[in-house]
């Protein structure tokens, strides 16, 4: 496995990443929909908070993005 920055043109396979992950916990239909925007990586975010991806064999298999507030780090999107 290879860690490597995100490229904000990932934004939309970071998404299905997150969705996917989020429904393999096995959350019912409605849930999941509710969810949609909280899991969407916006692209706008990735060029101002890093995003970093977890890849293997060159398919994006995982990310995680770090909230930066001043002096402060938030790990999200794990």
């Amino acid at each position: 496995m290879r860690l490597r920055p995100a490229r904000p043109d990932e934004a939309d396979t970071l998404t299905g990443v997150a969705r996917a992950a989020k429904a393999h916990w096995g959350y019912d239909p409605a849930f999941l929909a509710g969810c949609l925007e909280v899991l969407r990586v916006d692209r706008s975010r990735m060029e101002i908070e890093p995003h970093v991806v977890a890849e293997q064999d060159g398919e994006v298999v995982g990310f995680y993005s770090v909230q930066l507030d001043g002096d402060r780090a938030v790990l999200d999107k794990l």
